[in-house]
């Protein structure tokens, strides 16, 4: 597990997780998490690591970590040039939720 998703759910253990439905949806929570691919990433000198996830409509967009995307409110933890860390939170299956991580893992354009 990458550290920045480990560091994340110690800092997540303990607390009652919820959803945060007054928060407007961004534009890429409208597609599932299967549906996203990172392409790239964008490094400016003394600013953090921006990710590029295509949509399936095939528009690629550029994310920071606190981002949301996919269909679960998966916020972006980390991005690293691989791969951009997500946690989703989901239905339990008991009347609440769970944090669960997830990556966008860089796809091999080529070829």
């Amino acid at each position: 597990m990458p550290p920045s998703l480990a560091q994340e759910l110690m800092v997540m253990s303990g607390r009652r997780v919820m959803p945060d439905l007054s928060r407007p949806p961004q534009y890429l929570e409208q597609f599932p998490l299967e549906s996203l691919r990172m392409r790239g990433t964008i490094n400016r000198a003394g600013q953090p690591l921006f990710g590029l996830v295509e949509d399936s409509e095939g528009s690629v967009l550029r994310v920071q970590v606190g981002n949301y995307l996919g269909k679960n409110y998966g916020r972006i933890v980390g991005i690293t040039p691989s791969q951009i860390n997500i946690i989703e939170i989901v239905p339990d299956g008991k009347d609440g939720f769970i944090e669960r991580p997830r990556s966008l893992v860089m796809v091999d354009v080529g070829g």
